[in-house]
């Protein structure tokens, strides 16, 4: 699911697809697009996510636009991040 991309990141684009009850390990890793719900647990980087009702993201790096109908808990917001209800 990971690959390795610009100077060495691990990243995984799940445009348009669901991730769920995860686990984002290391601190470089990059999900970028799609839909987060469930449990996740994050040391790295979530971009451009939509988070679903009952979810909960903690830990690690928000960035971009992030639609959020969870809970967002001990999180990080990068520079210019902005965060939307998405109805």
């Amino acid at each position: 699911m990971f690959s390795q991309v610009g100077r060495g990141l691990p990243v995984c684009n799940v445009s348009g697809c669901s991730f769920s009850n995860r686990n984002v390990r290391k601190p470089v890793a990059k999900i970028i697009n799609g839909f987060l719900s469930g449990k996740i647990v994050n040391q790295g980087t979530l971009l451009n996510v939509t988070v679903k009702t009952d979810t909960t993201i903690t830990g690690g790096t928000v960035a971009g636009i992030i639609k959020n109908k969870g809970f967002l808990q001990d999180i990080t917001l990068a520079e210019g991040t902005m965060i939307r209800d998405p109805t």
